[in-house]
């Protein structure tokens, strides 16, 4: 019987890694699952144990999408053998759930440099 002190849900959600040990990066991964306290994830990015990290969960990807912005601490991280990705578990020191910023959208030469001949 598992002990956890939160329930873990199986969610497999794009994860956005903005800082680590307050240095700006742009790293990605996927979680694996995730609870009120921490969240596993499988990245290509080599974090170190104890590592601070800032990082944001895509939470909804509809057309008001949601993002949980969250801060923690690398607890431990492990080679997943079927995909050579690092499995990554974090702890949840803060988060806040907020809309995400808009995603860019494709935009026609016209609409940037209007009167330009150039199409």
């Amino acid at each position: 019987m598992e002990r956890r002190a939160a329930k873990r849900l199986n969610l497999e959600l794009r994860v956005d890694i903005l800082e680590v040990d307050g240095h700006p990066v742009h790293l990605t991964g996927t979680t694996r699952d995730i609870s009120s306290l921490g969240v596993r994830l499988l990245t290509a990015a080599t974090l170190k144990p104890g590592a601070t990290i800032a990082y944001a969960v895509e939470v909804s990807q509809s057309a008001e999408p949601l993002q949980m912005s969250c801060s923690g601490t690398v607890i431990r991280t492990d080679p997943h053998p079927k995909t050579g990705l690092h499995e990554v578990a974090l702890n949840m020191q803060s988060y806040e759930l907020c809309r995400a910023p808009a995603k860019p959208r494709h935009t026609r030469h016209d609409d940037i440099f209007p009167g330009d001949s150039a199409t």
